[in-house]
């Protein structure tokens, strides 16, 4: 991960950086449907995928360390490229977040 100061911020750093990932989704869907001719409807329910993704990413955010107390806080943006289960398949990802430093 490569970081650099924004001048005329103290204590405000960008950062970016590439890496890999491991992630673990469990999809669960619910249904509703009528049958043709029919005016009732029908409802399904619980029907669970569990997917695994091997992946490289990108990533680049903000960060703003405290000088009085050992905290900062962030906030990043990661792009995930499958590369088993679905190649090339791209998931955008956002976080924010606080770090203890020392």
């Amino acid at each position: 991960m490569f970081q650099k100061n924004i001048s005329g911020a103290e204590g405000l750093k960008w950062y970016y950086g590439f890496g890999g990932q491991l992630r673990f989704q469990k999809f669960v869907f619910d249904y509703r449907y009528k049958l043709e001719g029919d005016n009732e409807w029908f409802y399904e329910s619980g029907e669970s995928v569990t997917d695994f993704d091997i992946g490289v990413d990108g990533v680049i955010g903000l960060e703003y360390i405290f000088k009085s107390f050992p905290l900062s806080v962030f906030a990043d943006a990661t792009l995930l490229m499958e590369v088993a289960d679905d190649p090339f398949v791209f998931w955008p990802q956002g976080g924010l977040g606080m770090r203890f430093t020392f």
